[in-house]
């Protein structure tokens, strides 16, 4: 049987109803990352929490309702069942290459809705796939029960013949539907309702005595329940077989913590008994044969064992976070497995508990982060606040780091952060905004334009003055078109991987107007913030009597155009190699090329000089040394 991959079945959105501070929120789901940033009690982690209760396993409290809405008095009054009150729609999309690594009966699953009831209940609609094709669940007591009812009506009625007259007609009639439940209650249990009333009808046909009519009431009774019981059993089997190809959520409001030292003996009996142990087992490859052996072996065997197994823990955590001065050691101390960190400038050896909290932080993420790209199944990464204890350097790669994990293990992320350097400003698509008025938490999209800039918007959100610039850079460049804007991003997550020079995310943030009528409003605000910026216009009617309105303004703050892309740019490789843009741009945002001009090698070659021109006007030479501009 075929089974699912981490990245075929995909979160879309989900509707949040009846929690905490939330009456109703829709919440559209990146299929790489979402970051939700809003001002602290605007209900981020309701939001989260919420999420987590995809997991069907999981189930509501009392306390979950919100305070004095129209639903919680309904409940209270009894006017509404636990069981009518939603808390979570979620919608997940099946693409269509991705349908033939589903498991079998699977092949045509487009998408599927999952419903989470507050009495922790839980529904599936699947689209695409019938319910009824999937199988069902094992029925054998029931069906077995239904047997033995069946032989003791059959032993009263052969009893009754000799008190009540019968037609043969009718006998042969009820011996017909009996033998034809008898024969199919086991390979055909779809059906077993309908001959079970065939039965019924026969009985009625046949004159009963008191005694034989208290008999067939009580047979029938007994049947109709085992048939209802194996209705429901085999209609929850094909739930749960819909509800296993499902991401699973991994909420992590907090990350374990780091274990010092477990016994071997411990390790070896069930591995999992510690996170770092279990995970550091499945990091180093452990053997439970080899480590059991391991222990008695000569002091020089059992040390080159261990050191080996601690070069590839320290690699791997090097390959995770880059930015790690650390090894990594594990070891074995007489009966116990062993954990400390050596630090390479200093030499000193630690215990990963005696760590900072920002290192332990990072520690404890490598370990559970490596445990789940092992296990089988989906994920959905739902974190709480990372990076709070990381240093500020480190917090832009922590943002680096979440990209990574969600492309090599094909995690779908979604994280609530104060933190500005969590905030891409290059992928602005991934963020949602989370407020609460009146009418309870609510999450929005960002828009960008208008008077209320993107920058300034997401500042709001995350109480942070506008002055100070969203993502630490003293300058913004506004386009005025939204595909301008997404193909820059685009071209310079380009140029940071291939580590060509690139707009510095740390000197420099991007928006989209949304329009060129935007642009006055949007310079005045920027002008009175003190805020250093350029805007990119394309030169048309409109831009010209901007031009005539703004005077010396127009020509300090804007770039046209028509003054760049007639250029001709000799080092236009230098930032990006030829025709490559095409392919990065279909990538990052399918769909929309075919309506941009970029659309045409000769219209790209020209953007991409374009681009290139504005950075130098936008830039103080001493930005152009390679490693950012």
């Amino acid at each position: 049987m075929r089974t699912a991959r981490t990245d075929d079945v995909k979160l879309v959105d989900a509707k949040l109803l009846n929690y905490k501070s939330i009456l109703s929120a829709d919440v559209k789901i990146q299929p790489d990352i979402t970051c939700l940033v809003g001002m602290s009690g605007a209900g981020k982690t309701s939001v989260l929490e919420l999420l987590s209760k995809i997991d069907c396993s999981s189930g509501f409290a009392a306390g979950d309702l919100p305070v004095k809405s129209g639903v919680a008095d309904q409940f209270q009054k009894n006017e509404m069942p636990a069981g009518k009150i939603k808390h979570l729609v979620a919608r997940f999309d099946v693409e269509e290459p991705d349908r033939r690594r589903l498991p079998d009966g699977f092949d045509g699953l487009a998408g599927v809705t999952l419903t989470r009831f507050f009495d922790g209940g839980w529904d599936v609609d699947p689209e695409g796939v019938e319910l009824g094709s999937l199988g069902g669940a094992e029925t054998g007591p029931e069906t077995a029960l239904m047997g033995q009812i069946l032989a003791e009506l059959d032993t009263q009625m052969n009893a009754a013949q000799d008190r009540i007259p019968t037609r043969a007609g009718n006998m042969d009639a009820y011996y017909a539907a009996r033998e034809n439940l008898c024969r199919h209650m086991k390979d055909n249990p779809e059906q077993i309702g309908a001959m079970i009333a065939s039965l019924k009808n026969a009985l009625l046909f046949i004159r009963q005595d008191e005694q034989l009519r208290a008999c067939v009431d009580e047979s029938i009774a007994g049947l109709e329940s085992a048939s209802k019981e194996i209705a429901s059993k085999l209609q929850e089997g094909r739930k749960n077989r819909v509800c296993a190809v499902l991401p699973r959520p991994e909420y992590i409001p907090r990350l374990p913590e780091l274990a010092d030292s477990l016994p071997l003996d411990e390790y070896l009996n069930d591995p999992r008994k510690s996170d770092t142990f279990g995970a550091i087992g499945l990091l180093c490859g452990f053997d439970k044969t080899q480590l059991n052996d391991i222990r008695n072996a000569e002091p020089r065997a059992k040390s080159d064992y261990f050191e080996k197994a601690s070069a590839v823990l320290a690699r791997k955590f090097a390959e995770f976070w880059p930015q790690a001065r650390h090894d990594l050691i594990v070891g074995l101390e007489g009966g116990d497995l062993v954990f400390s960190i050596r630090d390479e400038k200093s030499g000193l050896i630690t215990k990963g508990t005696q760590c900072s909290e920002g290192l332990k932080w990072i520690l404890a993420l490598f370990f559970k982060i490596s445990t789940l790209a092992s296990s089988s199944g989906s994920h959905i990464l739902l974190l709480d606040s990372p990076a709070t204890a990381v240093h500020d350097a480190g917090k832009e790669e922590i943002r680096r780091l979440l990209t990574r994990m969600s492309e090599e293990n094909r995690f779908q992320i979604v994280y609530a952060t104060h933190e500005k350097a969590l905030i891409d400003p290059w992928r602005l698509e991934r963020t949602r905004l989370v407020s609460k008025d009146h009418g309870g938490t609510s999450v929005s999209e960002v828009k960008g334009g208008g008077i209320d800039t993107t920058r300034i918007e997401i500042s709001k959100h995350i109480g942070s003055p506008a002055k100070y610039s969203l993502f630490g850079g003293p300058m913004i460049i506004h386009f005025e078109g939204r595909s301008d804007c997404r193909f820059v991003a685009a071209l310079n997550e380009y140029a940071i991987d291939s580590e060509r020079r690139y707009l510095d995310p740390d000197l420099y943030s991007i928006d989209d107007l949304g329009g060129i009528d935007n642009s006055r409003h949007t310079a005045k605000i920027c002008e009175d913030l003190g805020l250093d910026f350029c805007f990119v216009v394309g030169g048309g009617a409109e831009s010209k009597a901007l031009k005539m309105e703004m005077g010396e303004k127009f020509d300090r703050h804007f770039v046209e155009i028509s003054e760049v892309v007639d250029k001709d740019v000799a080092d236009v490789e230098d930032i990006i190699d030829r025709d490559l843009y095409r392919r990065l741009f279909e990538m990052r945002y399918p769909g929309l090329l075919p309506q941009d001009d970029a659309g045409s090698p000769d219209g790209g070659e020209k953007r991409a000089a374009y681009y290139q021109e504005l950075v130098r006007k936008a830039s103080p030479e001493s930005r152009l040394d390679k490693g950012g501009i």
